[in-house]
Formats: structure tokens, sequence, C-alpha cells
């Protein structure tokens, strides 16, 4: 199949990283796995790898040649170490038709499904579902951002942390024009070099990847701007790290407080995620929000899994229900309540909800749940 250009996903993604694992090349270090393909006169450069096997909350788009050459030369690898092979799957990769696509001036690119497309309807109908402990604490805080706040948010897995944060972003004013930074820990490649760190927020922020000047330019930003930043899985970086991520938002927040200038409806919020477990910060978390201490990270209450009783509450609000009465008919909603009476009591999986009313799975809406 002779391609031009393609977006890479995130099945194909897996593959590339399970398959340098096996190689034990560490597929964080762009730079390090370029100059290891140069020795065998293979040119792809850093920017393109990076593109590849770097999380993106949107999609790149790639040269297919640039993909089948990274494959050629894992799988010679793998074969010189009889470590089997990693093939090019049609289903890692999908051909772009539409290669001069404008711009957004927007901080975001909001992925919107059309309206009244079935991913458009279950997408809005799972805002609905029960995470009212999570939202009234998160909402009862709101109030007292002035106008900065930390909060920590537990959940299982990290489909549900996209989902509950995108969810009570949405409670914050001015969220629509909100400038949203969200980063994956891991893959990105921060949690083994922190200056990555630095780096990613310059690029984002359009400023010199030092600690000060992102610290100004986010500072500027925050005069006119909601910005909000996400960093999912913190549990996975060790304590030096997570010391000097508090130590710089611990700075950010006292230079946009200190601001004289700064518009009444725009706030500093950092949503840190993890999934559930015994994990002990280097730094104070506070159950109750504190209006001196907006640096410490409010503990929410964790996200264990959606219930048989939150999905099947979900399903008799008037608004659901007349919803996929519309869309999927009575006898296909009786056979999700059927699927759903045959999960674990406490935990629905979103992926057999998504199923049930007729998509193919999270991975068909997750897009939407990005920041």
């Amino acid at each position: 199949m002779a391609l031009n250009k393609c977006i890479f996903n995130d099945e194909g993604r897996e593959a590339v990283i399970s398959a340098l694992e096996k190689l034990e090349i560490n597929p964080d270090n762009m730079k390090g796995l370029s100059e290891k393909m140069s020795l065998d006169e293979i040119c792809i450069d850093r920017i393109t790898l990076g593109k590849m096997l770097k999380y993106s909350q949107k999609p790149k788009t790639l040269q297919f040649r640039s993909i089948q050459t990274l494959f050629n030369w894992i799988n010679k690898k793998l074969e010189d170490k009889n470590l089997g092979c990693c093939p090019l799957l049609d289903s890692y990769y999908q051909e772009v038709t539409e290669t001069n696509n404008p711009k957004v001036s927007s901080s975001r690119s909001q992925s919107t499904p059309s309206p009244g497309s079935p991913d458009r309807v279950i997408t809005d109908l799972l805002w609905k579902l029960n995470c009212r402990q999570q939202e009234a604490n998160f909402g009862n805080s709101l109030q007292y951002l002035q106008p900065a706040g930390t909060f920590l948010v537990r959940a299982k897995d990290l489909n549900l942390q996209k989902y509950l944060v995108k969810r009570l972003a949405r409670d914050i004013p001015g969220f629509q024009n909100a400038y949203c930074q969200p980063l994956v820990v891991p893959p990105h490649p921060m949690r083994i070099n922190f200056e990555e760190f630095w780096r990613e927020l310059a690029t984002k922020f359009k400023t010199e990847p030092t600690r000060n000047s992102i610290i100004k330019a986010i500072s500027d930003r925050c005069k006119s701007q909601t910005v909000i930043l996400a960093l999912y899985n913190i549990h996975t970086l060790d304590d030096a790290k997570l010391l000097d991520l508090s130590d710089f938002w611990s700075e950010l927040v006292e230079n946009v407080r200190s601001q004289p200038r700064r518009s009444f409806r725009s706030y500093l919020v950092l949503f840190l995620t993890e999934e559930i477990g015994d994990k002990q910060y280097p730094f104070e978390t506070v159950s109750n929000f504190d209006i001196k201490s907006p640096c410490n990270p409010l503990i929410l209450p964790q996200l264990q899994g959606i219930s048989q009783g939150d999905t099947t509450v979900w399903l008799k609000q008037d608004s659901v229900y007349q919803s996929l009465l519309n869309s999927l008919g009575e006898e296909r909603i009786e056979l999700l309540l059927r699927d759903i009476s045959q999960c674990d009591p406490n935990d629905v999986p979103l992926n057999k909800i998504c199923w049930g009313c007729g998509l193919k799975g999270v991975a068909e809406i997750e897009q939407y749940w990005e920041l």
C-alpha cells in the first residue's frame, strides 16, 4: 500500500515501544534512538521519532516511509537477536486525505464530534454519570480560587482520569476559552529527564526552555486567560522530579497571585492524577482547600470505577433514556442492562457501556476527554 502521509495511532505506538523495550532501547530517548539508527545508516531525525512515539493530544501527520523505515530497522534488530518480529499492520495507521489543514488559533484543538452523531450523543450523555462526590468537592473549592488551585485526581486507570479531569475542568469559569496543556507521564520523557518538561512547556508557551522564562510566560497569559495544566499518572515520577515540579508550581502560583493587573475571571489550575494506590508524596497534600496554600494539592474522592448502581441510575434519567431510546431502541437498551448486570457490581467498564451504546468502545470517544 503506497501512502504519502498518514496518522500513526496509539496501537502502532504501543507496538513500537514494546519492540524497543525488547531490544533494551529506551523509547523515551529520541536523540539516542536516532543516533543508534544512524550507526546503521538509517536516518530518521528525533523530531520525526518524537511524533511517532511521544504522547500527543492531537494525532501527528507523518510520511508513511518514515514509519516503514522504523519498522524495517526494528525488525532487523529483532531478527539479529532472535526476538521475533514487529509487523507493520494496517490498523497502526490511517491515510490522510486532506493535507492542508488550517491552523487553529486556539490554545487547544478541542475535538468536537458532529452534532447528532453517535459519538457526540454518547459523549454528551456520559457527562451525566455519577461523579457527584468529586464534583461537589471540586465545586466547593472553586469559590476559593484566588486565583490558583491544585487538585489530586485519583482513578483506577488513565481513561477514567482523563474523563474525570475534563468533567471537572468544564466547571471552571471561562473553560471554553482556557489555555489547556495536558501531559501523560509516562510516556512523556520527563519521567526520565525533567529537562524535557521545560522543553515541552517552552514550546507550548513560545518561550525559552528555562524555569524563569516559563514562569513569566505562563504568568503573562494568566493576566487575561485561564490556564489549566494536567499531569496524568504522576505516581510514576520519582521524588526528586516531584519536588522539582512542586517548587516550580509554588513559584508560578506566587508569581500569578502577585500580579497587580489580572482579569477577575482568569485562573491558574493544576490537575495531578494518579492510579489508586498508597503512593506517598514528598509534598503536603490536603483534604480541605486552603486558600492560604493553593499549591498544596487537594485530594479529591477517588473514583474506583463506575458501579452497576451508578449506571442504572444514569440510564433512568429522562434525558439519557430518551436519547438512547431514539438512537438505539428499547431492545438495545435491554441488552445493555443485561450486559451491565454481568459486570463486577462496583466496576462497570466504560468500554462495556460504549459497546452497548453502539460504539466501538472507549477508543471512539476518548479523544473528547482530552483537555
